[in-house]
């Protein structure tokens, strides 16, 4: 395993990492210009071991030290029906870090020797998080939430979840591997 995968907190407490496949990196996905290219965290314990879901109130923290390169403060949420035209116009072109897409308000992170961490669907950025910050390791990055989504054009807290992605030396962690490479790849990037 490359070094510069490891040591790595997870992004919420006790946060549940996703067994199904279509929540892992390399996942098809119709609105994602054919494929996933992060976790998704839905589920979490609480104090008394149950499993429960992620809600808004649930804070992120930043996996590991770094400059922030992208902050979404000025975020304002889709309509429904700018949600139904980003939807059919990322189905046929291809998208990434762009202001308007189904990622919502995000933090991404820039670590070190070409590592960078993406949070997507923040419900808020917490007051200190600025694009040229530089965070520490598991400082407050801000809420989890469903922005970008349809529940959030909708008004509803439907699918209120943390997207998180790894890139490393420009691509996607995880791509073109099997899903259980990716699982056990994660395993070891969550390794403090």
């Amino acid at each position: 395993i490359d070094e510069r995968l490891t040591g790595h907190t997870l992004p919420i407490n006790n946060i549940i990492f996703p067994e199904e496949e279509s929540m892992l990196p390399g996942a098809p996905r119709k609105y994602r210009n054919g494929v996933h290219k992060g976790l998704d965290f839905f589920h979490k314990k609480n104090s008394k071991g149950d499993i429960e879901a992620v809600e808004s109130m649930d804070t992120i923290v930043a996996t590991q030290s770094g400059n922030i390169i992208r902050a979404d403060r000025d975020y304002s949420p889709m309509t429904k029906t700018e949600y139904e035209e980003i939807t059919s116009y990322n189905q046929s072109h291809p998208v990434t870090y762009v202001d308007r897409d189904f990622g919502g308000r995000q933090i991404w992170i820039q670590h070190e020797n070409g590592v960078m961490t993406c949070s997507n669907h923040l419900s808020s950025i917490h007051s200190k998080i600025k694009t040229g910050y530089r965070i520490k390791k598991g400082e407050i990055l801000g809420k989890a939430g469903n922005s970008g989504l349809s529940g959030e054009s909708l008004g509803s807290s439907e699918r209120t979840h943390l997207h998180f992605e790894v890139w490393i030396d420009g691509e996607f962690l995880g791509k073109g591997l099997k899903s259980a490479d990716i699982k056990k790849l994660f395993q070891f990037f969550f390794t403090e």
